[in-house]
């Protein structure tokens, strides 16, 4: 994200998945969250202006359709101009992740060893840093966290709810097991969800 003192413009798009709030510096996409997500942004009142206008708004709006429309297969991130403010460790993690495509999906040790820094004997034990990098994604969707799974195929974390990411995961066609006692939502969206992981 831009720096807090940096202004800021906001506005809502809604989701299968229930309203985001999209942050930009007027430019490029700064943010995209679901309400009461995890580390969702704090942004002083001062430093963000509820504006509608900017035209990258409207793009990502668009994307947003794409992405539901076609299952994720005609939405890629380079298409919309983003700036995810982060560590370069943790901008380097959110770039490798967009390389992973609609329907696919990678381990967190297989992430990591897409990264320049992983030696093959490395990327296991980067696997928890990328994963706190993962968790820090302030463009949810638009950089797709959710197409990473435990090494066994398992779903684990995400920021938005496991009910939202299982709920993306079955819209692009993924192969990946719901763990016993996670509620795998049918259909639509209820738009109901635990916000736990």
């Amino acid at each position: 994200m831009a720096g807090t003192d940096a202004q800021l413009f906001f506005t809502e798009a809604a989701t299968p998945l229930g309203k985001l709030i999209l942050l930009s510096d007027g430019e490029r996409l700064c943010g995209a969250f679901f309400e009461k997500q995890k580390f969702y942004p704090q942004i002083a009142a001062r430093s963000r202006v509820r504006d509608d206008a900017p035209a990258i708004f409207r793009d990502a709006r668009a994307w947003l359709e794409r992405f539901f429309a076609s299952a994720g297969k005609r939405a890629f991130p380079h298409e919309i101009a983003l700036a995810p403010a982060g560590t370069p460790f943790q901008r380097r993690v959110w770039q490798a992740l967009c390389k992973i495509p609609a329907g696919r999906t990678a381990s967190y040790a297989e992430l990591a060893s897409m990264l320049p820094e992983s030696a093959p004997a490395g990327a296991r034990k980067m696997a928890r840093a990328v994963a706190a990098a993962l968790a820090r994604n302030p463009l949810i969707i638009f950089v797709p966290c959710h197409r990473v799974i435990a090494a066994d195929g398992g779903i684990s974390g995400f920021a938005g709810g496991v009910e939202r990411k299982i709920f993306l995961l079955k819209l692009e066609g993924a192969r990946f097991r719901v763990p016993a006692g996670v509620h795998a939502p049918r259909g639509e969206f209820s738009g109901e969800f635990s916000g736990g992981f």
